[in-house]
């Protein structure tokens, strides 16, 4: 577990992971997520619905 922060991005907020946290998880800079709560939980998992477009 690691404890983050909560940052001002323009008019939201949002959250920066460390690149040790997001290699693990097969995650990289453009991936969508899809994310989750459940009262004060937040579930945070890559989208792997993604439609790929074939040329």
């Amino acid at each position: 577990m690691a404890i983050r922060k909560l940052i001002k991005v323009g008019n939201s907020l949002g959250i920066t992971f460390p690149v040790e946290m997001l290699k693990p998880a097969n995650l990289a800079f453009g991936d969508e997520l899809e994310v989750e709560y459940k009262g004060e939980e937040i579930i945070i998992r890559k989208n792997k619905n993604v439609n790929c477009l074939k040329v």
